[in-house]
């Protein structure tokens, strides 16, 4: 099954997939990958050009998590183990390299490589968070579609 996530959405699917562990294809647009918000990617671009801060993460997760754990794997998909995400399919992460949670793609993308799963990753040098929704108006949006249409053209 292919499964397309972007933000919390991305953090929605990545978990899904998880728990079928069906192989599912995954294309996660800056995913939200580690809901605990203390991370290197909240601290590194938090005063860069982002829709959210950290206090805004801290409100969100909170809500997400609904008493939950933030460091439980099923809700922080950063956390994984590497058997987990060995029952993925082939992925498609996309990220802006100033994007708030831009680290976490990061070292989500280093983690699947090292379990082995066969991962594109894609950067776009300076791009807001979601902008992959106007790809008639910006052309690293356009470059995403672009990229999303060749990943699910392979067989």
């Amino acid at each position: 099954m292919d499964i397309v996530g972007d933000s919390a959405g991305g953090n929605l699917a990545l978990c899904w997939a998880l728990r079928r562990k069906r192989g599912d294809r995954l294309i996660l647009l800056s995913p939200w990958l580690d809901l605990r918000v203390d991370g290197p990617s909240a601290q590194r671009n938090e005063s860069r050009h982002s829709a959210f801060d950290r206090e805004d993460l801290r409100e969100y997760a909170s809500l997400y998590l609904a008493g939950k754990a933030p460091t439980a794997p099923d809700c922080s998909p950063l956390l994984a183990s590497a058997e987990d995400l060995k029952t993925l399919g082939e992925l498609f992460l996309e990220h802006s390299e100033t994007e708030l949670l831009a680290e976490d793609s990061v070292a989500f993308a280093t983690a699947c490589r090292q379990a082995g799963l066969d991962i594109t990753h894609a950067i776009e040098p300076d791009a807001p968070h979601g902008w992959q929704l106007f790809p008639d108006l910006l052309p690293e949006a356009k470059r995403s579609v672009g990229r999303m249409r060749d990943f699910l053209a392979q067989p």
